[in-house]
C-alpha cells in the first residue's frame, strides 16, 4: 500500500481537490472459495508547503479573499409513478454465506476477463464470505443451446438439462441473469417463446434451493450501439432489443424480481455518449463498458455510496461530514498536514481506459483543507 506524491495549490483559505494520488489496495480472494475482501486501504499523506522560487510560476491570487462556500443545491424529488421499480425498491444486500451465480449470454461470459462487477458489490461487505461464480455462455438462450455444443442437434430438453445441472452445482441464493441479446435476433415473433423458457428457467434455479427463495435479479440486453460504417446500422435491432429488454421487465414484475435495465448504458447515436466506444462491435462491451455495467447494476441494486470523503479544519479536526474513514496521527498547521487514514472499504478501480473524457480517471475520494497557507504543496 502505498501513495504517490503530488502537488496541490492552495488559495490561502481552503484546498478542496479531488484526491489526485493513485492508492494500491489488494483484494484477496480465492477463485474456488470466498471472494471477501482480507485487507482494507490503509491512506497515508505528508503535505509540507514548498515555496515558489521561480516568478514564472508565482500565484497571482494571494490578495483574493476567500470565496464564500456556495450553498448546495435542493435535492430533485422523485416522482414515484415515473421511476422504474428498481429505483423503488429498497436497497438489495448480499448476506453472509451468499452463493452468488452469474447466468447468460455473451453479456455475462465475458465480464469474467474483468470481474468489476464481484469487485463492486463484494467489497461493500468485507466481513462476509461471498462467492461468486459466472456460469454464463457466448451466444447462448435461456434454454442453454449453446453449451451444449456439438450435441445442439438434441431435443431442446436436452439442453436445458445440462445447464440445469451447471446451475445445480451452485445451489444459488443469488441469481443475476443477463439474456436477450441472442434471443432478440429471433424476432418479435419469438418472444411468447423466450418469456416461457425464462420463467421456466428461473423455476428451475429456485428448484436447486427448495429450503428458501433465490433472489433473482434479472438484467436486460444493452442497446446496439452505433459505430459508424462498416458496421451496419442498428436501428431495427434496437427495436427488437427494446421489446425483449421489456418482456424480461414483464416477467421480472410477475416474480417480484430485481430488473435493471441496461438499455440506455450504451449512448443513442455516435457523438452523444462518453465519448469513446463501449463495445468492441456494437453488441458486445468493452473493458469500458464493463466498467460502465457494474456502476449500473450498483445503482439499480440502490446500493448506497462507499466513497470516503474528509475535512480537516483549521483547528486540526476532522470536519464533520465526513464519511468511510478513520483517521489517526493527525497533525497540522497552517503550512503543514500530516495524517493516516484508513478506509471503510475499497477503492473501485478507476475506469480502464486513458480516453481524457473517460469517468473517474482518478480515485473518487475526496480532501479538504480549510486555512492553509497559499502555496503549492508535496
Amino acid at each position: 500500500m502505498f501513495c504517490q506524491m503530488t502537488m496541490i495549490r492552495g488559495n490561502g483559505a481552503f484546498a478542496d481537490y479531488p484526491l489526485a494520488i493513485p492508492v494500491l489496495g489488494r483484494l484477496n480472494s480465492e477463485r474456488t472459495g470466498s471472494s471477501r475482501p482480507k485487507t482494507m486501504q490503509h491512506l497515508g499523506y505528508i503535505l509540507v508547503l514548498g515555496w515558489l522560487l521561480s516568478p514564472l510560476l508565482s500565484l497571482t491570487h494571494a490578495q483574493n479573499p476567500p470565496s464564500p462556500p456556495r450553498p448546495e443545491a435542493p435535492a430533485p424529488q422523485p416522482n414515484p409513478s415515473a421511476a422504474p421499480a428498481a429505483q423503488r425498491d429498497p436497497p438489495f444486500e448480499f448476506l453472509e454465506g451468499d452463493r452468488v451465480v452469474l447466468l447468460g449470454d455473451t453479456l455475462i461470459e465475458r465480464e469474467q476477463t474483468h470481474g468489476y462487477i464481484e469487485t463492486r458489490l463484494v467489497s461493500r461487505y468485507p466481513g462476509r464470505n461471498i462467492v461468486f461464480r459466472n456460469l454464463g455462455w457466448s451466444a447462448d438462450t435461456v434454454t442453454g443451446q449453446s453449451r451444449v455444443s456439438f450435441d445442439w442437434s438434441k431435443p431442446e430438453e436436452e439442453w436445458f438439462k445440462q445447464l440445469k445441472n451447471q446451475i445445480a452445482t451452485i445451489k444459488p441464493t443469488v441469481a443475476i441473469l443477463g439474456y436477450g441479446m441472442a434471443g432478440s435476433f429471433d424476432g418479435e415473433a419469438g418472444i411468447p417463446k423466450f418469456k416461457a423458457d425464462l420463467n421456466k428457467l428461473l423455476d428451475a434455479i429456485q428448484g436447486t434451493s427448495p429450503d428458501k427463495p433465490v433472489r433473482f435479479v434479472l438484467l436486460s440486453p444493452i442497446r446496439h450501439e452505433q459505430l459508424g460504417p462498416p458496421l451496419p446500422d442498428p436501428a431495427k435491432h434496437n427495436q427488437q432489443l427494446a421489446l425483449y429488454s421489456k418482456a424480461i421487465k414483464e416477467v421480472s414484475d410477475q416474480r417480484h424480481a430485481r430488473f435493471i435495465s441496461l438499455f440506455d448504458l450504451v449512448p443513442t447515436r455516435t457523438g452523444s455518449g462518453p465519448g469513446f466506444p463501449l463495445t468492441d462491435n456494437g453488441i458486445h462491451l468493452n473493458a469500458s463498458g464493463y466498467w460502465r455495467l457494474a456502476q449500473a447494476i450498483e445503482l439499480g441494486l440502490r446500493l448506497g455510496p462507499t466513497t470516503w470523503r474528509m475535512g480537516i479544519t483549521a483547528d486540526g479536526k476532522v470536519r464533520t461530514g465526513s464519511q468511510f474513514i478513520t483517521v489517526e496521527d493527525l497533525r497540522r498547521r497552517d503550512d503543514y498536514v500530516r495524517f493516516t487514514g484508513v478506509t471503510d472499504f475499497l477503492e473501485f478501480p478507476t475506469a480502464p481506459t486513458n480516453d481524457e473524457q473517460s469517468p473517474q480517471r482518478t480515485p473518487a475520494g475526496l480532501l479538504q483543507f480549510l486555512r492553509m497557507k497559499e502555496g503549492v504543496y508535496l
